[in-house]
């Protein structure tokens, strides 16, 4: 096998000035000088005869001759070098750098650097493509699906009013029969009857709407400054309402409890504070047959502006084995057919997703902070400041 030897690389300098060209032919005399004085020396002493002939001190003379300029040379040759690599370093456009391989196999290696740079420049072409398409693919989905919530959202607002109305309808006329003092005694038994279904028949129409519009982000919150004395005055004539409803309001008791600490105004949005207050006290006089259901309102500790908002009743109390998840759909104190309390199991799950859209929550205490109340659930609103917003 015939082994090739590695191509070396050579420096060839080539000066461009007279003055570089001067120096180097001067440092090249000199460095013969040199080897001359250094040849002449190596001859005394090779040569016998000479040194019979010479005496004493021409012998060491040529010694020294010798060392001298063997020392010169070498310094010649090393400053020779080292100013050539310098001169070529400053000067490249006079400097000729020659790598083994030749010019065919150069322009061949630039071929292959070439075509792969194409290579990867049309991969990154095409991924580039991929990407833009899937952007676009990505974007109309997120249109179709922003079309497709407006149309739910209109759909839902439209079959809202459309089952409300009559329902609030035929609520008022049979209320008008009920109180009606012609109405026969067990007309108005049947009229009470129908209204009590009627109403239970409003509120799960109103509950599936609601989360219906809740699932599609459809529900809005508008604050504005709001009284509160006069708002929670209004939650506690629904609390009476919804006993008078469940003819109850002769055995239970409504209570209203403000601390003292309250500002006379709040930035909320009251309708939907309202809604889940009116939610936690329907559930409170369904459950509660005899004692009292209580709303109490002080200041949200720990805020300047917020607010806490407890619902208590001396009711049946929740079971253990459902507080851990009866805040999700369709779960209720009891299960089963058998259960004797209407409902679909929406309300407290509408008023979680209404208190986490205005920054609040809502939780059901495991004992309730007030003596003689068996369930306590704990509403807390931290609601910003009308001057900073």
């Amino acid at each position: 096998m015939i082994k090739t030897q590695p191509h070396r690389k050579m420096l060839m300098f080539r000066p461009a000035d007279p003055l570089t060209h001067t120096v180097l032919r001067v440092f090249a005399l000199l460095s013969a000088a040199a080897a001359g004085l250094t040849g002449l020396g190596l001859a005394v002493f090779l040569t016998p005869p000479l040194q019979a002939e010479l005496p004493s001190p021409w012998a060491l003379a040529a010694a020294a001759l010798f060392v001298f300029g063997t020392f010169a040379a070498a310094l010649f040759c090393c400053v020779n070098r080292l100013v050539l690599r310098r001169l070529a370093a400053l000067s490249p456009d006079g400097c000729d750098q020659h790598n083994g391989p030749p010019a065919e196999e150069g322009t061949g290696m630039l071929d292959r650097i070439e075509t792969s740079l194409t290579r990867h420049e049309t991969r990154i072409g095409e991924q580039l493509a991929q990407l833009q398409s899937e952007v676009s693919e990505r974007r109309a989905a997120e249109q179709e699906a922003k079309d497709a919530l407006a149309v739910q959202t209109s759909f839902l607002a439209t079959t809202s009013h459309e089952l409300r109305t009559p329902l609030n309808a035929m609520l008022g006329l049979l209320h008008l029969i009920q109180i009606a003092p012609d109405t026969p005694p067990k007309c108005k038994q049947h009229a009470r009857t129908a209204l009590s279904a009627g109403q239970r028949l409003l509120e799960m129409v109103s509950n599936t709407l609601e989360a219906a519009k809740l699932e599609a982000k459809a529900v809005t919150i508008n604050p504005h400054q709001t009284d509160i004395r006069r708002l929670t005055r209004h939650w506690l004539v629904t609390a009476e309402a919804s006993l008078h409803r469940r003819s109850r309001d002769d055995d239970v008791t409504a209570l209203l409890e403000l601390s003292p600490d309250l500002d006379p105004e709040y930035y909320l949005d009251g309708g939907r504070v309202s809604q889940i207050i009116g939610n936690l006290t329907d559930n409170a006089s369904k459950f509660t047959a005899l004692g009292k259901v209580q709303i109490a309102v002080s200041p949200l500790a720990g805020s300047k502006h917020g607010l806490e908002i407890r619902i208590r009743d001396t009711g049946e109390g929740i079971p253990a084995e459902v507080r851990g998840q009866i805040f999700e759909r369709f779960t209720q104190g009891k299960q089963g057919m058998s259960r004797p309390h209407d409902g679909a199991g929406l309300g407290l799950w509408i008023c979680t997703d209404l208190a986490h859209l205005m920054g609040g929550s809502l939780e059901l205490l495991d004992a309730p902070t007030a003596a003689g109340f068996a369930t306590e659930f704990l509403l807390k609103l931290p609601l910003p400041q009308a001057a900073a917003l």
